[in-house]
Parts: C-alpha cells; sequence; structure tokens
C-alpha cells in the first residue's frame, strides 16, 4: 500500500502551543510563511517549509530532539515541499551509525 502524502499545516494551523513552540524555534525566517508537515507529532522526524525571499523557499528537516538532518532552498513552495518530503521519506529509512 502506498504511503499517504504527507498534509502541510500553516504556522497558524498547528493544533497544540506546544508543537507550535516546538516548530517556531526552527523558523529562520518568516513565521507567516511557515509550513510544517509530520505524520507523528513529537514522535517522528518532521519537515518545514517557508519563504526566505521572493523567489527563494528553504526546506529543512528535523528530528525529534531539534537537530537538524537536512536544508536547502527551492525557487518555488511546490518545489520545496517536494524537497523536504522526498527527504523526510529518506530519513526514516536511513540506518543509523
Amino acid at each position: 500500500m502506498p504511503l499517504a502524502l504527507p498534509i502541510w499545516r500553516t504556522f497558524q494551523s498547528l493544533a497544540s502551543s506546544a508543537e507550535a513552540a516546538s516548530v517556531s524555534l526552527r523558523c529562520s525566517y518568516s513565521l507567516g510563511t511557515l509550513e510544517v508537515s509530520c505524520r507523528n507529532p513529537g514522535v517522528t522526524n518532521f519537515a518545514l517549509t517557508e519563504q526566505k525571499h521572493a523567489d527563494s523557499w528553504r526546506w529543512a528537516i528535523f528530528n525529534t530532539d531539534g537537530s537538524i538532518l537536512g536544508t536547502g532552498c527551492e525557487p518555488t513552495r511546490a518545489r520545496a515541499q517536494l524537497v523536504a518530503e522526498q527527504e523526510l521519506e529518506s530519513s526514516r529509512t536511513r540506518v543509523p551509525f
């Protein structure tokens, strides 16, 4: 059975204040453009995207303790989300050292 596509939520729509606080600590540019994707908040790795400049969107993958697992920039939000989703899925399948 194929995996469900991640759901991207805006910062303003995050359900818990603890989740919002955790995500906001990792925001580097704009809470107004920040979106987060996570299947199990607080339990698994999560991805975020945010607008860095008019033509640049940052994506980043974090583990549950807040350590960054990957980051980069893409020219559009859609491309940043796609790359973040791929990296998030890849981080789930990596074997720890």
